[in-house]
């Protein structure tokens, strides 16, 4: 999918794309409260594709990843 995501740059015109993304630090202890909020995310997404079932015109992949960019106990 990310190859996809990249190629999407140059073969999607703008308007037709939405490539997103935010780097920031939490503390672990708020880890479970950004998966909810994934979660509640992918649900109206969800709703929104289950709305418009059988009157879509294209297909979308939309990903929703949190991943550490660092590890456990690195000084910054």
């Amino acid at each position: 999918m990310f190859e996809l995501a990249e190629r999407s740059i140059e073969d999607v015109p703008r308007d037709e794309r939405s490539l997103l993304g935010h780097a920031l630090t939490i503390p672990d202890g708020k880890f479970d409260e950004l998966t909810e909020i994934l979660e509640r995310a992918r649900m109206e997404i969800q709703n929104l594709g289950k709305s418009a079932e059988g009157k879509g015109d294209r297909v979308y992949y939309v990903g929703l990843q949190a991943f550490p960019l660092t590890r456990k106990g690195r000084s910054k």
